[in-house]
C-alpha cells in the first residue's frame, strides 16, 4: 500500500468538498492507503474557521486516520489557534515536511 499526502491549497471549497476530501475519505474507507496526510493550506484553514460543515468534513477524515498538518503563519493570519487545538492539526514547517515525504517516496496529490 502507498503512503499519500494531499496538499489542500485551493480557496475553492467546491474543489475540496467534491474532489479532494471525497478522495481522502474514499482512500480511508476503502483501506487503499497505508498512511494519509492532509497538508492544510491557508485558504483551507480559513474555510475551516468560517464554515462548520466544511470543518466537519475535515474532522471526519481525521477521525478515520488521516494526519492533519498546517503552518504557523496561516494560523496566525487566520487567528486559528483554537481550531488547531480542537482538531488536532499539527503545526509544522510544511515545506520541510513535504521534502521529507517526497524523499521517503510518498505519493502526492494537490488540490
Amino acid at each position: 500500500m502507498k503512503k499519500v499526502f494531499i496538499v489542500l491549497a485551493s480557496s475553492d471549497k467546491v474543489v475540496h468538498q467534491e474532489v479532494s476530501l471525497v478522495l481522502a475519505l474514499n482512500f480511508l474507507i476503502r483501506n487503499k492507503v497505508e498512511k494519509l496526510r492532509l497538508m492544510i493550506g491557508e485558504p483551507v484553514l480559513k474555510a475551516c474557521t468560517t464554515d462548520e460543515d466544511f470543518l466537519e468534513n475535515i474532522r471526519v477524515i481525521h477521525e478515520l486516520g488521516a494526519e492533519l498538518y498546517t503552518c504557523e503563519s496561516g494560523i496566525k493570519r487566520n487567528n486559528a489557534f483554537e481550531l488547531v487545538e480542537e482538531t488536532g492539526i499539527e503545526i509544522v514547517k510544511i515545506a520541510d515536511l513535504i521534502m521529507e515525504m517526497l524523499e521517503e517516496g510518498w505519493e502526492q496529490l494537490s488540490f
